[in-house]
């Protein structure tokens, strides 16, 4: 039987003599199917149609695109159920006539720039990217791009997740979210499939655990070489290098239930237990092996974290206990008596680790150079401090008052005096590249140093005066080469290493307006970054009106 009809739906009453039109339609003879769309308002925009027995969900919205005149996401829904392309609309021995609501979607365009390799040429794609995109995932190496039909489309280095020709019919619809890991990709589809694709050995082949992931599956995490899905019961699946946690084998029985979610460090696994237990697989040395701490872990453990080779916990109370790479903050023995109560949070660089207690001080440990010493600035540190955000190889502490204090190693951001008037106060937040940082001040001002705030490094952007245009910017990526920042006006200004997206000369007619965010790949290298920004599908370029989302009407 045909679902209730809404009630705001008001042409329902007035679906009565077929009146054939549109392609696809035979005029004169008697119709098995009549099809009427309306809009959430009741208003209708196609219909009543007549058609030969069925109908594809496809055809109609090729249909209703005509019809709508320009290109604007929709889902079409038959009672409180969304259609997919592949289904087919018939009549019933109850009634022969199909009502479908039409909802649009607010969905985006999508401008890439950036190393090629890495994602920042899309030509290829690029007609299908137009429009219907609802967001965008990189892995360093590729991009994939998740439409509001549930379609994935991807570009970027073709073997590391860049071509996805292999399961194109599998991820033509229904898809639901995309991860990556440094060189693959997996997508988990409605009902817990997952699909995987890219580099073989690295999680671009999961057949060894096919039947795992058929169904159930509720989150993916990729890092490294390798991914780990879990599932609803709280059985976690892994799949990848078997060196760097593709292979829990070892601990199988131990993550067959339970498990609340799990963290990667780049080259091990670490599994959090609804009852606060951890476990832990992969790269032995690396943080794979947790022999030397596990009865510190084994129960009320409330946070995990997972940085290149470490991990750290923050237990229940506070108290944080590590393990990994000792030298690059694994070992935390020299400040365990600090560590041992009032912990909020932990960040880390790639070679230390600062923590920040309830109290708003911070301790740190690991590499001195990196991040690890922070003596020289543990007066300014001793309270007031509300976030802690990395490079690779330094920290920047943003205060309540809205002044920044820096520490690390001095070509990563870590030295900050020439810019230290300007981040006395004001400051809002902080955003970290690989060997740079940058702060939005409350006015909207933009305040660089580090690595990319050296003119040798600003050559690219996507307008000629910086010092006038990096004001009243909103939010800023980094891809770790380059910035992206986004204006209130949806603007997008570039800066640092040109072939990775510092440079955004090329698109800049398309990055003047319309943008609502911006995601950013983080290549293996210097030289591979890349950027892609999601921009609002109603926006023309050649309109004069300032249409900033197509609403849902």
């Amino acid at each position: 039987a045909s679902p209730a009809v809404p009630s705001q739906a008001k042409v329902a009453s007035d679906v009565g003599a077929c009146c054939c039109r549109g392609l696809g339609l035979m005029s004169g003879l008697e119709m098995a199917l009549k099809v009427s769309v309306v809009k959430l308002s009741g208003e209708l925009i196609f219909g009543p149609a007549c058609f030969e027995e069925h109908l594809s969900v496809s055809d109609l919205r090729r249909q209703l695109e005509i019809v709508e005149k320009r290109r604007r996401s929709f889902k079409l829904v038959h009672g409180l159920v969304e259609l997919l392309d592949h289904e087919l609309l018939h009549s019933t021995e109850e009634s022969a006539e199909v009502l479908l609501n039409i909802i649009f979607c607010r969905a985006f365009s999508v401008v890439t720039w950036g190393a090629a390799s890495c994602g920042g040429d899309s030509r290829a794609v690029a007609d299908r990217l137009e429009f219907g995109v609802l967001s965008v995932t990189g892995n360093g190496n590729a991009f994939a791009a998740l439409t509001f039909r549930g379609e994935v489309i991807t570009w970027g280095k073709a073997q590391h997740g860049g071509d996805s020709s292999a399961v194109a019919s599998r991820l033509a619809w229904g898809v639901t979210s995309v991860r990556g890991n440094q060189y693959a990709f997996a997508a988990l589809k409605t009902g817990g499939e997952v699909i995987s694709w890219g580099t073989s050995r690295c999680g671009g082949d999961s057949s060894g655990v096919a039947h795992d992931l058929e169904s159930g599956v509720v989150a993916i995490v990729g890092h490294g070489t390798a991914f780990a899905a879990l599932k609803d019961r709280g059985k976690v699946v892994t799949w990848g290098s078997t060196l760097y946690g593709g292979d829990s084998s070892a601990v199988s029985g131990r993550i067959a239930e339970g498990v609340a979610i799990v963290v990667g460090n780049g080259t091990a696994f670490a599994a959090l237990k609804d009852q606060g237990e951890v476990v832990t697989w992969g790269h032995a040395s690396s943080g794979g092996d947790a022999s030397g701490v596990v009865d510190l872990i084994s129960a009320d453990v409330a946070s995990v974290v997972g940085h290149d080779g470490r991990f750290a916990v923050v237990k229940t109370g506070g108290r944080v206990i590590t393990w990994g790479f000792a030298q690059f903050g694994g070992d935390s023995r020299v400040v365990a008596d600090r560590l041992a109560t009032g912990v909020r949070s932990v960040t880390g660089t790639k070679q230390a680790f600062a923590a920040l207690k309830e109290n708003g001080a911070v301790i740190t440990w690991g590499s001195f150079n990196c991040g690890g010493d922070s003596d020289a600035v543990a007066h300014q540190l001793a309270a007031g401090v509300s976030s802690i955000t990395a490079s690779a190889h330094a920290f920047a502490a943003l205060k309540a008052d809205g002044q920044v204090i820096t520490w690390g190693a001095a070509d990563y951001g870590g030295d900050c005096s020439a810019v230290a008037s300007r981040l006395a106060q004001g400051v809002i937040s902080v955003v970290a590249g690989a060997n740079a940082f940058a702060a939005i001040k409350v006015t909207g001002e933009v305040v660089k140093w580090g690595g990319f705030g050296d003119p040798i490094f600003q050559a690219g952007h996507s307008a000629s005066d910086d010092s006038w245009k990096l004001t009243g910017i909103v939010s800023i990526t980094s891809n770790g080469s380059a910035f992206a920042a986004l204006t209130e006006a949806g603007e997008v200004v570039t800066w640092g290493f040109d072939l990775s997206g510092g440079d955004s000369s090329f698109v800049s007619d398309r990055l003047a307006a319309g943008v609502v965010s911006i995601v950013g790949n983080k290549g293996s290298s210097v030289h591979c970054g890349a950027f892609a920004a999601l921009q609002e599908e109603c926006w023309t370029h050649d309109d004069q009106q300032t249409e900033r989302s197509c609403g849902n009407d």
